[in-house]
Order: C-alpha cells, then sequence, then structure tokens
C-alpha cells in the first residue's frame, strides 16, 4: 500500500491526530440513484397536493354560487320564494251577516288588497256557496261547479276593491253553513299564480216553515195506526223542490197515503211537495199498522228538506220527533223470528217462528184462539204448524185440542207456539219477476167473551219480514269474441304469451241494488293488459297487489236477473314449466258487496274462479285451455 493510501486510512481513523473524532452518518440523498430525471420528490408532492387542494375549493365555491343563482332565479321567475315570503302581501276578507233566516237572501262581500310593492295580474275569484243556497244567477254562477267565477283587471300596487255574491240561504235551523271565496292572482313578472282562501260562516238563527205531526200516544200493537204530517210557510221567498220525510220506528207496515211516496221502504218515506210558497199550507196522511211489544216506546222522526233522487242524500231544513206508545191488550200475541236474522230473508230460506202469547187483562180468560195468516212468495207444502192446525190455503190455527193451555188462561199466564215455513227458492219463475217482496204473517187472537160483552179481547200483531234481493255474478274467460282481440297460442305453451279476454256478468232479481263493488285478485304469473270494454267503466288494478276492483254502482233489478251489466278486461299469461299440463288460474277469489235498495242489508256477491280452460268460449277446440310444453 502507498504513502497516499495509509495517509487516508489514518485520516479516516477516530483517534487521528490525537483527538477523537465523532462520526456522523451522511443524510439520505434527495434523490435515489434508482430515481429518473424529473419524478417530484416528497416535498414537490406535498405542494402539488395542497395547490389541487385550494383549486377544488374555488371551484366549488364558483359552482354553488352559480347554482345558488340559478336556483335564486328559478324561484324568482317560478314565484316560489314568493309563496312563502310574499304570500301575505294580499289580503283577502269576506264580510256578511253572521246569521240569517232561511231563505232569505244574504250578501257577501269580498274584499282584497295589493299589499305588496308590485301589481298582481291574472285576478280571478272562485266563490263557493253554503250547500243548499240559491244562488244568485247574474254573480258569474255556474251550474257544474256550483258556484260563481269572476274575473277582475290587474290590482296596482296598494290598492284594495271589493266585489260581491249573493244568494238565499237554506237549512237546518241552528245548523252553521260556510262560503269560501278562493282569490287566485300572479304578481307582476312571476309565471306562477297563486291563491289566497277565506271561509265566511253563518248561523241558520231560524227556519220560517213549520211541521206537525198528528200521531203519537197509545196504540195497541198491531192495530191501525194513521197519522198526519201538516206544514205552512211564513217566509217571505219559495222553498222549492221540497220533500217531506218521515223516519219509521222498528215494527211500522206503510199501507197507503194521501200522497204517493216518492220512495218508500221498511226504514222510512219521502213525498215530493213541489214549492212551498208564502203563507201556503198542506198536509200528507198516512195509514199503516204499528206493531211491538207492550210498553215498548215508537219514534216517528219527521221533517222537511231537501232530497236528491240521484244520490238519496237528505237534508232537513226541519226536523221533529214523535213518540208513540204500545200498549198491551187483554189479550197479546206476537211473531218474532227463532233466530238473529231479524233484516231480512232470502229466497229458499226457511223461517222459524216463536209464536209468544199473554192474557194482560184482570180475569181468567177461556177459550183462546190464535190464528196466523201468511202471505208472499211461500212454499206451502213446507208448512210446518207445530201444535196447530192448517187451514185453508194459508192459515194455521191454535186452539184448546192442540194447545191444552189456551183452554184456560190465568191472569197473567203466557205461553210460546212454534211454526216454520220456507221462502220459494229463486230458481221459481214466479218469483223472480217480483220486486221488493216481502213475507208478512199475521198474528191474531180472540177468545170466548160471552161474559165480557162489552170488552174487545182481541188483538193482533204483524210480522214483515223482507226479501233480498238475489244477485247474479258470473265470471269467465274469453280468447275469441269482437270485443276484445287476443293472441298468443292456443293451447297455451310453456314460455309464451297468450292473452284473454275476462268477462263478468253482473245482474239483480227481486231488488236493485246500490253500491256495488266486485274485487279479484290476478296471480303473479298473470298480467294485466289495460284494456277495458266499456272504456267508461270504473274498474281498476293495482299492481302491487294484484287487485282488480270495479266500481260498479247501481245495478237494476230484472226478472231471472238477467239484464244487468257487463264488463270486458284483458289479461295476459306466460306459463313456466310448472304449469304444463294443467289449466292455472287466472282470476281469483272474485267477490264483491252491494247494497238491497230494499231492504237496506248489505248482500254478499261472489264467481267462481277464472282458469285458462275456456270452457265459456264456444270458438276454440274442446281441451284448448291446458298449458302444453
Amino acid at each position: 500500500m502507498g504513502k497516499i493510501e495509509d495517509l487516508k486510512q489514518k485520516m479516516y481513523t477516530p483517534t487521528f491526530l490525537g483527538r477523537r473524532r465523532k462520526i456522523f452518518s451522511s443524510p439520505e440523498p434527495k434523490f435515489k440513484q434508482s430515481d429518473r430525471w424529473g419524478d417530484e420528490g416528497p416535498r414537490e408532492k406535498e405542494v402539488s397536493r395542497k395547490k389541487s387542494h385550494y383549486t377544488s375549493i374555488i371551484l366549488g365555491v364558483l359552482l354553488g354560487a352559480g347554482l345558488l343563482f340559478f336556483l335564486g332565479y328559478v324561484s324568482i321567475q317560478s314565484g316560489f320564494l314568493f309563496y312563502f315570503l310574499g304570500r301575505s302581501e294580499v289580503d283577502v276578507k269576506i264580510f256578511s251577516d253572521s246569521s240569517v233566516v232561511a231563505g232569505q237572501k244574504i250578501t257577501y262581500t269580498v274584499s282584497y288588497k295589493n299589499k305588496s310593492r308590485n301589481p298582481i295580474t291574472n285576478v280571478e275569484i272562485f266563490f263557493q256557496y253554503p250547500k243548499g243556497s240559491v244562488p244568485d244567477q247574474s254573480d258569474g254562477f255556474d251550474t257544474k261547479t256550483s258556484g260563481s267565477h269572476i274575473t277582475l283587471p290587474d290590482v296596482p300596487a296598494g290598492l284594495e276593491g271589493t266585489t260581491q255574491f249573493k244568494a238565499r240561504i237554506f237549512g237546518k235551523e241552528g245548523d252553521t253553513v260556510t262560503a269560501r271565496a278562493v282569490f287566485l292572482y300572479r304578481p307582476e313578472n312571476l309565471n306562477s299564480k297563486f291563491t289566497v282562501q277565506q271561509d265566511q260562516p253563518v248561523q241558520i238563527a231560524r227556519v220560517p216553515i213549520a211541521i206537525t205531526f198528528s200521531g203519537g200516544g197509545k196504540v195497541r200493537s198491531g192495530e191501525p195506526y194513521e197519522f198526519d204530517i201538516e206544514y205552512a210557510s211564513n217566509a217571505d221567498a219559495d222553498f222549492n223542490d221540497m220533500f217531506a220525510h218521515v223516519a219509521y220506528p222498528q215494527g211500522f207496515q206503510f199501507k197507503e197515503s194521501s200522497i204517493i211516496p216518492e220512495l218508500n221502504d221498511s226504514l222510512g218515506g219521502y213525498w215530493s211537495l213541489g214549492a212551498i210558497r208564502p203563507g201556503t199550507s198542506g198536509s200528507i196522511h198516512v195509514r199503516g199498522i204499528l206493531g211491538g211489544s207492550p210498553l215498548e216506546p215508537k219514534t216517528f222522526q219527521y221533517g222537511l228538506g231537501a232530497y236528491d233522487k240521484d244520490t238519496h242524500e237528505w237534508l232537513p231544513y226541519v226536523e221533529r220527533t214523535s213518540l208513540a206508545e204500545v200498549v198491551a191488550p187483554p189479550l197479546f200475541v206476537q211473531a218474532i223470528f227463532d233466530d238473529s236474522k231479524n233484516l231480512g230473508v232470502s229466497f229458499g230460506d226457511t223461517i222459524s217462528l216463536k209464536i209468544s202469547y199473554k192474557n194482560n187483562f184482570n180475569i181468567p180468560i177461556r177459550n183462546a184462539v190464535i190464528t196466523a195468516t201468511l202471505d208472499g212468495p211461500i212454499d206451502f207444502s213446507s208448512l210446518n204448524p207445530g201444535q196447530g192446525t192448517i187451514v185453508g190455503s194459508r192459515g194455521v190455527v191454535w186452539n184448546a185440542s192442540g194447545e191444552q193451555r189456551l183452554s184456560l188462561l190465568q191472569v197473567g199466564d203466557s205461553g210460546e207456539l212454534h211454526m216454520s215455513f220456507r221462502v220459494k227458492p229463486s230458481s221459481d219463475t214466479t218469483t223472480q219477476s217480483l220486486k221488493n217482496s216481502s213475507v208478512a204473517v199475521t198474528m191474531t187472537i180472540n177468545a170466548d167473551k160471552s161474559k165480557l160483552a162489552d170488552v174487545d179481547l182481541g188483538s193482533s200483531n204483524v210480522l214483515t219480514l223482507p226479501i233480498n234481493a238475489v244477485p247474479a255474478l258470473q265470471a269467465k274467460l274469453l280468447y275469441t269474441g269482437p270485443l276484445i282481440q287476443n293472441s298468443g297460442p292456443i293451447p297455451p305453451k310453456v314460455g309464451q304469451k297468450t292473452s284473454y279476454t275476462v268477462v263478468w256478468e253482473l245482474g239483480t232479481a227481486g231488488n236493485d241494488l246500490t253500491d256495488v263493488k266486485i274485487k279479484a285478485i290476478l296471480p303473479p304469473y298473470a298480467n294485466w293488459e289495460g284494456v277495458v270494454v266499456p272504456s267508461d267503466e270504473k274498474i281498476s288494478y293495482q299492481s302491487g297487489t294484484g287487485e282488480v276492483l270495479w266500481n260498479a254502482g247501481d245495478i237494476a233489478s230484472s226478472k231471472n236477473g238477467q239484464e244487468g251489466r257487463k264488463v270486458y278486461f284483458q289479461i295476459s299469461c306466460t306459463p313456466s314449466n310448472n304449469q304444463a299440463n294443467s289449466q292455472p288460474s287466472l282470476v281469483m277469489k272474485i267477490a264483491g258487496t252491494a247494497i238491497d235498495a230494499f231492504t237496506n242489508k248489505e248482500i254478499d256477491i261472489s264467481a267462481r274462479d277464472v282458469t285458462t280452460s275456456l270452457v265459456d268460449d264456444f270458438g276454440v277446440p274442446v281441451g284448448s285451455g291446458t298449458v302444453t310444453q
């Protein structure tokens, strides 16, 4: 080794020149040998990241400002902000009397004021009168909306104005009726319209027509019961299209009246009176039979008002009640249901009756005789008189020979008899054409009164059984037909779509039906195609539940229930492998309800499921409904 190399070695020893030297490690180079020229180091990367962050913030602020500017512009043009901040800039009020006499003309004054700094344009007022009122036809009245609509000129800033609406108010004494004004406008330079709504209540303090009921008091069960409805007017205006209404208590059977009722059933009657003019009066005489248990109160509710024959809505102007009390006759008899059926019966039902009797007199009574007379569509071959005897074609008699207790009824003695019969079935064509039919059972009791010549011991009672309607609902599936064109393979094939026509036929025999609703379910593999014939039928489909709903409304009765309504709608099905060699159901759980217009009872309606069998389609070969591969 040379001298120079020896010197370098000594210089790098810790004890060079007799001093201990500290050895420092060299710092890491900024760039590794392997780094390429131009690559950034950590410091440059940090500076670059901060610049990018600041740039993002600046861009976000600019975008946010632009978005706010855009939203503000849209809000101003659409009136969105004005709706929340400026809707109170228009003040609308209604002024009128706080109370009124029915039939009196009232004036509603609608005032409006533009409290904003800008004009308002396209100003309109929609005025809705109280229900039952008669508006002045000169106030822009529209019969379709039952309200008035007027257009006003532009309203400058700070300007106010008024307009008036007149009507005669009708309604029930003590009721509060409400008018409503809707003020519609558009602020200048804005595209949207706004509304301000105001209501004005008015109380009907008095109704200047009087009504009285000349009935009430005490009556023996089963005896004729008559009453008069008398009315008079001391108003200064006509009460047009008026009706009298009487709600019957249970046990009252209507027979006749001096005016033919517009509608009459077991619940009550409506009589059209036309116009009741100032200073005029009138009356209606009604005759019927009132039955019930002794000491049972019977309430007649009667009144005058408006009646809508289409919706059957009753709006009373004057309403009162009268109380009659059924008193116990010396001998009492009554027939009631043996079970819970008390609102009506159906064709084909078997009726079991329990007949109660009692001696209410203060001395024993001998040889009592009870008679039942039956009327209506009854199958008399099914009549079972119990301990009684069938007499004639429509009667049953019970006396001491069959019921020993009737030979001597001590004071307070009572007993029960039984009988049953069947209402003719709906398949009997003589009953299907009968509308609003009833079965009536008249019970009578008498006795030997040789020692009581001045006392009428006998009494009678009538049990009336309204017969329910017979609804008829048929569900069919068709492939052929002129109304809806279908497509797809017949017989249906796995994996291929076939469309069908579903037919619902609905009718009723006996009584009319109201508020008819029919529902059904489409299974997940059946699809609703949206084709309905007639197109105005109220039929809808809910895809989430698969429910089909038909609001059929009212159905009029017809002989055999064949002349009803039909609706057609299209569905489709794409069979799967597991449905091969089967006839899957396409419309299931077909059922509904209706209200019997005569008995006022809810009626259930149902039909069989619809399958791909096509048994009702005579345009396809037999067996065309079984799914093939």
